[in-house]
């Protein structure tokens, strides 16, 4: 069999050679027990020191001559070992195998076993031979005489057990190795990676297995804190507390008592809360604190039909002044979750408090409704969502009205050249390719600019020639820009014969202003809002009427949207007797077509809101609602997937220079 092997070793081409380590990291193979012949010992010690120096070529021939010439001389097993260790630094672990398997099998009592199963096993897993590898490990434990040693061996094994599929076995090797360990930093190594094996268990069944099999064992414990997550997250808290208070009373480690510590405190937390309690975090002082009340009295009416029952419910509304500052929302939010036990929390409004609110609610596991245009708000979590008109919303329905339903098909665009400008530019243009229109030009000016005539004449042709006829080949044009700027620029374009094509613009035109600067001009003006208080609409007549009588003046965006969301909110609660905040959470995610003052109102499942905003013009001098004919085509326009925000066009406060809803640009 030996001169098998040693032909079959010839014949094969052989592999790049991988040098082995320097002289003296390899120890020299010392004589087995027993005498060997001068000759064998002169051709033994010939071959080690060609491997000591790193000829493994001259080292495996003159190995293989050994074997073969003194099969049965003490030092054989030694060349054998010699002759694998070659092969496998030469990454030919197959003819490493036949070399190393000789020893167990040919010299049972041979004293390098010791050395021969450890490669024995890192041979076997890389033949894929998992079965023969955990074999070999385990033949290795028999040779370990420290814990360290079996430690690791324990660690080895239960990768592999792993690796088969053999996710038991594996704990009870990883939780052996875990007991053998003598320092700090190597048993939390071992937990990390019981941590990542019972993380990727996803069965119950399984999960009670291994609590039940570890019981008072960091593995088991493990399965513990999971079940108990598990069964929080279902609201089975009874099962959820019989799984971490034995955590509690003695962990195997202090941090998994920490853990199942917070585990408790999240499902006291929900078991204690205040079902018709809602928080309110408004800017109640400083430079938005007007406007914070206006929110305040928005929210406040909402409540009035619910308090007008013959048997009113007791609802609580907790007003938290965020001061516009995002620590002051954080505080605010930590407040009302745990000292007040609010089920759900309304706002802030302004973009940092705003987020920072968010992450805090988030974390505490309360639903939050901010009432912001900040992007990226609803993706801090899954308790997290929003109740207002993004710029992305704006720009969606107005291209979606005019390419669906007026069928123009080719836009210019005249945008300041800052923040909101290109921001409002770029979502146009991405919105108009998105639906095959076209972009035939765009012109930008300086925010100081009053005089536009070199823009206008550059998007109509006439700017480098002396040609007064100007080529108008677009059929719209978007002017993102406040009202007071649409008011110059609507008269200059028609002092340049750029007439009969519809003037496109934001949130921002919607103000008596405009029409005062230039309502003849803007006779084809297009822009939308989240609020019109002339809308037809009953419910938007009726809650201004409501408002007046209530507080004296005419409510705003601001007290519109705090109206809507706290309307929501409490016909969740009492309507629909929702009695705990994931209860709540998943409600809100559920709510479709709410008839708001604000527009239709949708969430969805990731906690952005769809709205049908309203989309208005100018008609004899005053500005008034363009209306769908069809609730069908209405809908058609929200349910266009959201385009991403452009990255790095943020405010360093959160709210766009002349940002829609920033207080201090609406009138």
């Amino acid at each position: 069999m030996l001169v098998a092997f040693l032909s079959v070793a010839g014949c094969r081409k052989a592999p790049t050679v991988i040098p082995p380590k320097p002289p003296g990291t390899v120890e020299p193979a010392l004589p087995s027990e027993g005498i060997s012949s001068p000759d064998a010992q002169r051709l033994f010690q010939s071959a080690e020191s060609d491997f000591q120096a790193g000829s493994l070529v001259q080292a495996l021939r003159k190995f293989q001559a050994f074997a073969v010439r003194f099969p049965g001389d003490p030092l054989t097993d030694d060349a054998f070992l010699r002759i694998g260790q070659i092969y496998m630094a030469r990454n030919d672990p197959y003819l490493a195998s036949l070399a190393l398997e000789r020893i167990p099998q040919d010299f049972p009592g041979s004293n390098r076993l010791s050395d021969t199963y450890p490669l024995l096993a890192q041979v076997y897993e890389l033949l894929g031979r998992p079965d023969e590898a955990v074999s070999a490990l385990r033949k290795q434990m028999e040779f370990s005489g420290t814990r360290l040693e079996r430690g690791r061996i324990y660690r080895k094994l239960a990768g592999l057990l792993l690796k088969q599929g053999n996710t038991i076995r594996a704990l009870e090797a990883l939780e052996k190795s875990w007991s053998l360990a003598e320092t700090p930093s190597l048993k939390a190594q071992i937990q990390a990676e019981g941590e990542a094996l019972i993380e990727g268990v996803q069965e119950e069944k399984t999960l009670h297995h291994i609590a039940r099999s570890f019981a008072g064992s960091f593995t088991g414990q493990l399965a513990n804190l999971k079940l108990g997550e598990l069964y929080r997250s279902r609201h089975q808290f009874a099962r959820a507390r019989k799984e971490l208070q034995g955590i509690l009373a003695t962990p195997v480690v202090p941090e998994y008592g920490e853990r199942a510590k917070s585990i408790l405190d999240k499902i006291l937390e929900y078991t204690s809360v205040d079902r018709l309690a809602l928080g309110c975090i408004v800017p109640l002082s400083g430079e938005h604190g007007e406007y914070g009340r206006r929110l305040v009295q928005g929210i406040e009416l909402a409540s009035r039909p619910f308090l007008s029952q013959e048997n009113p419910p007791d609802i609580k509304l907790i007003f938290r002044d965020s001061r516009g500052e995002p620590q002051s929302a954080r505080e605010a939010v930590r407040y009302l979750a745990r000292e007040r036990k609010v089920i759900g929390i309304i706002g802030p409004l302004v973009g940092k408090a705003a987020m920072a609110a968010a992450d805090e609610a988030q974390r505490l596991e309360v639903p939050i409704v901010t009432l912001t245009p900040r992007d990226n708000i609803p993706s801090i979590g899954n308790y997290v969502f929003r109740n207002f008109l993004t710029s992305a919303h704006q720009i969606r329905f107005l291209v979606s009205y005019v390419m669906e339903t007026l069928g123009l098909q080719r836009f210019a665009i005249l945008y300041p050249d800052d923040q909101y400008g290109k921001k409002y530019m770029n979502l146009f243009w991405d919105e108009v390719e998105s639906r095959k229109g076209s972009i035939a030009s765009a012109e930008s000016y300086s925010r100081e600019q009053t005089d536009f005539s070199t823009q206008i004449k550059k998007l109509v042709g006439i700017y480098y020639t002396e040609s007064r006829e100007p080529v108008i080949d677009f059929q719209a044009m978007l002017i993102p820009d406040t009202d007071y700027k649409a008011g110059l620029i609507a008269p200059q374009l028609a002092y340049f014969d750029v007439v009969g094509i519809y003037l496109l613009g934001t949130s921002l035109w919607n103000t008596p202003m405009l029409v005062q600067m230039a309502g003849p001009f803007l006779e084809k003006a297009l822009f939308v809002d989240g609020f019109f208080p002339q809308s037809s609409l009953p419910q938007v007549q009726e809650f201004m009427a409501q408002y007046r009588a209530q507080y004296g003046d005419a409510p705003d965006v601001w007290a519109a949207h705090a109206y809507d969301t706290a309307g929501i909110l409490m016909e969740l609660l009492i309507t629909h007797n929702v009695s705990s905040r994931a209860e709540l959470r998943d409600k809100i995610g559920q709510i479709r077509d709410y008839p708001g003052v604000t527009g239709s109102t949708s969430f969805t499942s990731a906690g952005e809101v769809l709205k049908v905003p309203f989309i208005l013009t100018v008609q004899d001098n005053r500005i008034v609602e363009v209306g769908y004919s069809t609730r069908e085509e209405r809908n058609d326009v929200i349910d266009v997937p959201l385009i991403s925000s452009l990255p790095g066009d943020i405010h360093s406060d959160g709210i766009y220079p002349s940002d829609p809803y920033d207080p201090q640009q609406r009138r």
